[in-house]
C-alpha cells in the first residue's frame, strides 16, 4: 500500500488581479484585466508545455508516485527571525525607492536623476536616464529578494515532510513563471516610458516634468516591489503553519 503524503499547508487564496501593481496600470490605463477571469487552472494550464505539466502533476498527486524529499529531522522555524529577515529586506528596498541613499549594507545607492528632460531631444531620449534608473532598481530587487527566498525555503524544508514537498513544489513552479514573470516585469519601463509621453504631450515646462515624473515611478516601483514579495510572504505564511503545528 502506497503511503499517503503529509498535507500541504493551506495557504489564503489570493485574487492574482488584486496586487497593487495591477491597480496601478490599470489606473495609469495601462493593464486592462478581464471583466472575466478564468479559473487559475485554465490560466496556469496556457503557460505549461506537457514536460512542465507532468513534473507538476507528479509533485501534487496525493499518493505522490514521484519521488518524495528526503526525510530529515524536523526543526521548528524561527518565526521571529524569519520575519525580521523579511520585513528588513523590503524596508531597506523600500528606503532606496523612496530616499535613493543606501540604507543598510549591500544597497548601492541610486540617485534620482536631477536634471529636467531636454526639451530640444526626441521624447524617449530625454527620458532616458528615468528610464535606467527604474531598470537599476529593478535589478536591485533582483539581487536582493532571490536569497530571501532561498532562505526561507531552507526554514520552510527544514520544518518537515510537508515542507519539503511545497518548497520543491514553489521551485518547480518558479521554472513554470519566472521566465514569463521576468518578461512582464521587463515591459515596465515601457510602460513608465507612456507616462512620460503623457506628461510631455501637456507641453509643461521641463522641470514641471522632472517634477511630476517622481510620483509615478516612485508608485510603480513600490508596487513591484509588493508583487516581487507575494511568493516570500506566501513561504513566510507556509512556515508560520508549519510552526504552529509543531
Amino acid at each position: 500500500m502506497t503511503p499517503q503524503r503529509p498535507a500541504l499547508p493551506t495557504l489564503p487564496a489570493r485574487d492574482l488581479h488584486a496586487s497593487a501593481l495591477v491597480r496601478l496600470l490599470a489606473q495609469q490605463a495601462l493593464l486592462h484585466p478581464p471583466a472575466q477571469r478564468a479559473p487559475l487552472g485554465d490560466q496556469l494550464a496556457q503557460w505549461l508545455d506537457f514536460r512542465q505539466a507532468i513534473a507538476l502533476h507528479a509533485l501534487l498527486e496525493p499518493t505522490g508516485r514521484a519521488a518524495a524529499p528526503a526525510a530529515r529531522r524536523p526543526r521548528r522555524p524561527d518565526m521571529a527571525e524569519l520575519r525580521e529577515d523579511l520585513n528588513d529586506t523590503r524596508r531597506r528596498l523600500q528606503d532606496a525607492i523612496l530616499h535613493g541613499h543606501p540604507p543598510g549594507p549591500g544597497l548601492p545607492r541610486l540617485d534620482w536623476p536631477t536634471e529636467a528632460p531636454d526639451p530640444e531631444l526626441p521624447p524617449r531620449a530625454a527620458f532616458d536616464p528615468w528610464m535606467r534608473h527604474l531598470q537599476a532598481h529593478q535589478k536591485q530587487m533582483s539581487q536582493h529578494l532571490r536569497p530571501l527566498r532561498e532562505r526561507l525555503r531552507r526554514a520552510l524544508a527544514d520544518s518537515g515532510s510537508a515542507g519539503a514537498r511545497l518548497v520543491a513544489l514553489d521551485a518547480a513552479f518558479e521554472q513554470v513563471l519566472d521566465e514569463r514573470e521576468q518578461r512582464l516585469l521587463a515591459r515596465l519601463p515601457v510602460l513608465l516610458q507612456k507616462i512620460m509621453l503623457r506628461l510631455w504631450q501637456q507641453s509643461l515646462a521641463p522641470a514641471q516634468v522632472l517634477s511630476a515624473l517622481h510620483d509615478p515611478l516612485r508608485q510603480l516601483l513600490l508596487a513591484e516591489l509588493d508583487w516581487r514579495l507575494q511568493t516570500h510572504q506566501g513561504l513566510l505564511a507556509a512556515c508560520q503553519e508549519q510552526h504552529d503545528r509543531s
